[in-house]
C-alpha cells in the first residue's frame, strides 16, 4: 500500500516537499500525503512543478494548494525540475524552513529502521534514521523487533546513488 510506504518514510524526516504538478493540480494522493505529513508534525513546503509546460496553470494550482493547507499566505515555490528553474531557491528554502534533525551523538545507538531490501551481492540492506549515537563499520547491532544481531559491513548514504561513508551520526539518514 503506497500510503503505508509514505507514512514509514515520513517518520525519518523533519520536513517534506508537497509537490503538485502545474498541469494537474491537487489530486486525492496530494491530499492523502499532506494529511500524513501534517499528522507527523512535519514542516510542509508546497511546490508547484512543471511550470515550464505551455498548459501549466500555476495560479489555479497555487489557489488549490493554499485551500488545502488552509493558509492563504503560504509561500508556494515554483519549479521546473526538467529545466532546473527555481531549484536553487527551493534548496535555500529547505535549508531555512526545515528544522535541523535532533539527536545526540554521545548517547547509545538508537535508530529507526524504515525500510530494507535484499541485494544479491551485499545481503540485507537496512535503511535507517539515526535518532542517537553513531553507526560505523564493524559495530554489532541488535534489531529490537526480531532480537537478531548483525555486524555492520558497510555504512552509507544515498546521493541518490549509494555512497559508502565512515559513519552515520544522530540525525542522519542512510543505510547499513
Amino acid at each position: 500500500d503506497f500510503s503505508f510506504e509514505v507514512a514509514k518514510r515520513l517518520q525519518a524526516c523533519e520536513g517534506t516537499l508537497l509537490v503538485v504538478a502545474a498541469v494537474q493540480g491537487v489530486e486525492a494522493q496530494t491530499v492523502a500525503n499532506f494529511l500524513l505529513a501534517k499528522e507527523h508534525g512535519l514542516a510542509i513546503l508546497p511546490v508547484i512543478n512543471k511550470i515550464d509546460l505551455a498548459h501549466a496553470q500555476v495560479e489555479r494550482v497555487r489557489t488549490e494548494i493554499r485551500q488545502l493547507l488552509n493558509d492563504p499566505a503560504v509561500v508556494v515555490s515554483e519549479v521546473s525540475a526538467k529545466e532546473g528553474q527555481g531549484i536553487e531557491a527551493l534548496l535555500e528554502r529547505i535549508i531555512q524552513d526545515v528544522p535541523a534533525p535532533r539527536g545526540e551523538v554521545d548517547k547509545p545507538l538508537a535508530a529507526l529502521v524504515f525500510d530494507s531490501m535484499y541485494d544479491p551481492y551485499k545481503g540485507v540492506v537496512v535503511f535507517v534514521r539515526l535518532i542517537d549515537g553513531t553507526l560505523r563499520h564493524g559495530l554489532e547491532v541488535t534489531l529490537l523487533g526480531s532480537r537478531q544481531r548483525f555486524h555492520v559491513q558497510e555504512v552509507g548514504v544515498l546521493t541518490p546513488k549509494p555512497v559508502e561513508v565512515q559513519e552515520l551520526v544522530a540525525g542522519e539518514v542512510g543505510y547499513f
